[in-house]
Formats: C-alpha cells, structure tokens, sequence
C-alpha cells in the first residue's frame, strides 16, 4: 500500500472518532469508510481495503519494510471524557484537525487504527492499535499527542498500555533476540 493511502485511511478513522465518539453510517459514506455487516471497508484512491484480508490489511502490510510485518504492537485504551462529548461535531471535528497532524507526521513510521470500545465495556470508551518498528518513532509520536488540547484540557484520557513484540517467543526460541 502506498503511504499516502496508509495516512489517508488513519485519518478517515481518526476523524469519525474525533467528529462522532463513534462511527457513524452517513459521515463515514463521506469519508470514504462503510460499515456491512458488521465489517468495516475502507475505500482510499478507489482501492477497497477490507478488514478481512489475511491478516487484516493493518497489521501486516506487504509493501512495509520489504514484506515483513511491524515489529511492535501497542494497544492504548483510552477514555473520552464528557466534556469531548458535550462539544458539538463541529467544534470537535475543529479541534480534531491537530491530532490528523501529528498522526500524519508519523504515518511512515506509526500505522494508527483507532477502534470504538464495545458499548458494554467497562472503564474505557476507545482504544488505539499502533503498529511500529521503531519505539523511539512511536513515543514521539504520543509525546507530541499528550502536548495537545485533546489530552491536556482533557477531552481523553489513556486508561492503560498493552506493549507486545510481534511474534516474540518464536524469535526468542529461534535465538534473534
């Protein structure tokens, strides 16, 4: 895939969360993101990307790094807070447009998947799968996102971190690590 296609697509996801809390049929026709039954497509330069692909098209991509899938995965579950809610879409949509920035700068280095929590989760609202190979790229990723509004106002709040290596034990049994 090509990395403009990857960034277009983080801020298609990023978007319905930023102007909605959640994914919403008619704006995400707009964006380019549709919903049947209960899968999601994303359509970016007339290119049709399923969630279903083996494995899906956002954990390993095959024009990445010569073939080979990111290293690293992170999970960040995060919390939107009332006060994000209680904007109109409008004004979050406004306030958006810094988080499509810096996730922008760091697409080549941070694949960014933003999910909707299941509504009967507990104690979370969203979370955020990062894909990366690099730790350095992916913390300044998030140090550049916690030094906007969306995190110091706070709109959100990141509810806890899950770090894992890509096939980790397979690489340590192998002796690679």
């Amino acid at each position: 895939m090509h990395p403009m296609a990857r960034c277009e697509r983080q801020r298609h996801q990023l978007a319905l969360v930023a102007e909605f809390g959640h994914e919403d049929d008619g704006r995400a026709d707009e964006e380019g993101v549709h919903r049947e039954q209960g899968k999601a497509q994303f359509t970016v330069s007339g290119q049709n990307l399923d969630e279903e692909q083996s494995p899906p098209y956002y954990l390993n991509d095959p024009e990445r790094k010569g073939g080979d899938a990111m290293k690293y995965g992170a999970v960040v579950v995060m919390r939107l807070l009332p006060p994000w809610l209680a904007l109109d879409r409008e004004t979050r949509n406004q306030k958006a447009e810094a988080l499509y920035t810096v996730a922008g700068h760091y697409c080549d280095d941070v694949d960014v998947t933003w999910f909707d929590a299941d509504a009967l989760g507990s104690g979370h609202t969203d979370w955020v799968l990062c894909r990366f190979d690099s730790l350095d790229r992916y913390h300044a990723m998030w140090e550049d996102l916690r030094d906007l509004e969306f995190f110091f106002h706070p709109y959100a709040e990141i509810v806890d971190v899950l770090l894992g290596l890509q096939n980790g034990y397979q690489r340590f049994e192998a002796g690679e690590l």
